[in-house]
């Protein structure tokens, strides 16, 4: 059984999440976009939001204790270097189509007042829209371990991401000249029209994490079909569903 939550994002202003690329001869920054076209909320960019927010809620629930066991939850539900995270998010899209436009930036010398030379930016961004993701409660690690989850977990999980959403204010880049403000707000199938902020009266004092269950190490036997050296090959074909950038350092 598949346990998920879903996040509604109103996008009050200008938003969009710049992919650190350009058109030549055009635009100097654009915006992330999905399979269809449309600007979207990568899910990684989401992961990254809400662990923040999370971390802070977790340490208030825990009156300030940073090793206390909300904290302890929050570290393992989004993951470690140590252990894989046990929640994953999806790409945040809009059903509706979003308008997109130019903006145009400049730099202004503090002395003359006047526009510096080379400082003209022409930048994209996505208009006011509704997106919606998915967060998955994961039932199997990377390794293949079964994850078995209480309901009190369960419960646990959802009322601190429903306090990481609510106390995000702003998404995407160039959030600190007012683009990017929002608001968001996790939904789940008990509270269709929003979580219930009445249930932080009962939160659990001490959240527990959920039971992994061992898997046996994988044996490793002679066969004649190995090679001299060892090593397997096997063809792996891909998909790219949408533009790929790129970095030399990945």
């Amino acid at each position: 059984m598949t346990y998920s939550f879903f996040i509604d994002i109103d996008m009050d202003s200008d938003w969009g999440v710049a992919t650190g690329a350009g058109v030549v001869g055009g635009i100097d920054s654009v915006i992330e976009r999905d399979r269809r076209g449309q600007p979207v909320l990568r899910g990684t960019v989401l992961t990254g939001i809400l662990r923040e927010n999370a971390q802070v809620a977790a340490i208030a629930l825990d009156e300030g204790d940073p090793s206390g066991p909300w904290s302890s939850l929050c570290a393992r539900i989004f993951g470690s270097a140590e252990a894989a995270r046990l929640i994953t998010f999806t790409d945040a899209v809009a059903a509706d189509p979003v308008e997109t436009s130019e903006l145009v930036s400049v730099s202004i010398d503090s002395q003359t007042q006047t526009a510096k030379d080379d400082h003209l930016r022409f930048f994209e961004r996505a208009g006011a829209a509704r997106l919606c993701a998915q967060v998955v409660c994961c039932t199997l690690t990377t390794g293949g371990a079964r994850v078995a989850w209480t309901d009190a977990q369960l419960a646990d999980v959802e009322l601190l991401l429903a306090v990481a959403c609510d106390i995000v204010e702003a998404v995407g880049s160039d959030k600190s000249v007012g683009d990017g403000s929002c608001r968001m707000r996790l939904r789940t199938a008990g509270h269709p029209q929003g979580w219930p902020w009445n249930a932080l009266e009962s939160a659990s004092r001490t959240p527990t994490i959920p039971t992994i269950h061992a898997i046996p190490a994988a044996k490793i036997t002679d066969s004649p079909n190995i090679d001299e050296t060892g090593f397997f090959t096997a063809p792996l074909s891909i998909d790219l569903l949408s533009p790929v950038i790129s970095y030399e350092a990945p």
